[in-house]
């Protein structure tokens, strides 16, 4: 099994999933745990080394509090083991402590048991992965991570799942280390019980300013307990600006001496859209894409054209980013509700009858393409580690082609390469642009 396994293409969740049926085996076999010490050693040391085992991890352990595709991250089973408890042996135990000295039904390690042998509190599939760290912060650090993502995602102030994941987490790692969790739910049910009030003041205080401005709640986090937030800022329409002031000022007319810091880039936005032939409704689009929508509405075409923009003039006009831009236009071109032509410039399609290559592979194709600018940090390491270890390749192994290239860095690069075939040939195309790469008869070589 480790020879399939343990190696750099394998998904961690593979691993980790290989790893589990392991676990279970084991305890069967010799509840003791000596055997599953000497057979998982190999297994552990793989995943310690590994950059993405704690994130896997956790969110296995919370998927009761993960929607969409991160809910189906492979490991969703850790949820159903975390809400089975700690097994009665020892269950006082967190699993990451040392030994208890005043118990006394405490008994010395099998006589049989290696040298590297840790006894296994509680003898479980959870208390195992996480004595994979000696260290419970680096669980926490990632629980508190997708614990906020989480919170700040949902429209709606119901945390049920959030709340019943973090009591067992407890259970683990003792109360006082999820004193931060504690803290960013607490968060969410005051804003819950406040936000009624403060905007019962700002109604009181502009009655018919705000009948006419759209509905806003806010969540009010305690910025010291919550992990480091990213503040991105654009211009935002001028109803939701005045939204804001109104409960800004209701909430330091309830909260004396304290004052509201925005964060425009998070939360949802309800939004329902009316075209010539349909009615689109997204109970849950990102303030981005909201704003840019939002553009289009307010940009008067004439003749009753349809309503086109230019790249540039979006991002000047809003003052966004280009990085925040450029998602929230591919999300309206895949809803159909912008096109992409010429290149840079977006039309309202109001009329999908009239609009039949609105969605055409063509566009697509090119779509994607020009959205490999927008990379995140992680991805831009990640290309930059892919391009070295192709430059060192092909300087040592001479020419080669893109599927033995693709299978080479599967081997090679740290965590796995998920790439598909035709991510790494437009990658390839970008190197030879560069000037860093050349095709040569059979493959690629180096320039």
């Amino acid at each position: 099994m480790g020879a399939r396994i343990l190696h750099p293409a394998a998904a961690t969740s593979d691993v980790l999933g290989a790893y589990i049926r392991l676990i279970r085996a084991f305890t069967v076999l010799d509840p003791r745990g000596v055997l599953l010490d000497r057979v998982s050693n190999s297994i552990r040391r793989y995943l310690r080394d590994r950059e993405d085992t704690v994130r896997v991890i956790v969110r296995g352990l919370m998927a009761g509090s993960l929607m969409g595709p991160e809910a189906d991250d492979g490991l969703s089973e850790l949820a159903t083991e975390l809400g089975k408890g700690i097994p009665a042996l020892n269950a006082s135990s967190s699993g990451l402590e040392d030994l208890d000295f005043e118990d006394m039904a405490w008994t010395p390690d099998p006589i049989d048991a290696g040298p590297e042998f840790k006894r296994n509190q509680g003898l479980d599939v959870v208390g195992s992965l996480i004595t994979l760290y000696e260290s419970k912060e680096v669980w926490l650090k990632e629980v508190q991570q997708v614990l906020s993502a989480r919170l700040l995602a949902v429209g709606v102030y119901n945390f049920e799942n959030e709340i019943r994941s973090i009591e067992l987490l407890k259970r683990r790692f003792g109360d006082s280390s999820t004193q931060n969790c504690d803290v960013m739910l607490k968060d969410m049910l005051d804003s819950k019980r406040q936000d009624s009030t403060i905007r019962d003041m700002a109604r009181s205080a502009a009655p018919l300013a705000f009948t006419q401005l759209p509905p806003l709640h806010a969540k009010v986090l305690s910025h010291l307990f919550w992990p480091d937030l990213k503040q991105e800022e654009f211009r935002i329409p001028r109803g939701v600006e005045l939204a804001m002031k109104l409960y800004q000022e209701g909430f330091e007319r309830f909260k004396k001496k304290r004052k509201l810091e925005w964060y425009i880039a998070l939360g949802t936005v309800s939004l329902e859209i009316e075209l010539e032939d349909r009615v689109i409704v997204i109970p849950d689009a990102s303030p981005a894409q909201a704003v840019v929508i939002d553009a289009f509405g307010d940009n008067e075409s004439l003749d009753d054209e349809p309503k086109t923009m230019a790249l540039e003039q979006l991002e000047q006009e809003l003052n966004m980013p280009y990085s925040l831009l450029r998602p929230a236009l591919t999300f309206w071109v895949e809803k159909n509700v912008l096109r992409e032509d010429p290149p840079r410039m977006f039309t309202v399609i109001e009329n999908l009858k009239n609009e039949p290559d609105a969605a055409s592979p063509n566009n697509q194709a090119y779509y994607a393409a020009e959205n490999l600018d927008v990379i995140d940090e992680e991805k831009a390491k990640e290309r930059q580690i892919v391009e070295q270890f192709v430059i060192g390749m092909l300087t040592n192994g001479g020419t080669m082609n893109a599927d033995r290239i693709r299978m080479m860095l599967g081997m090679l690069v740290p965590g796995g390469f998920r790439w598909s075939t035709e991510e790494l040939g437009e990658f390839l195309v970008e190197m030879k642009e560069g000037g860093k790469i050349a095709p040569s008869a059979g493959g690629w070589k180096v320039v």
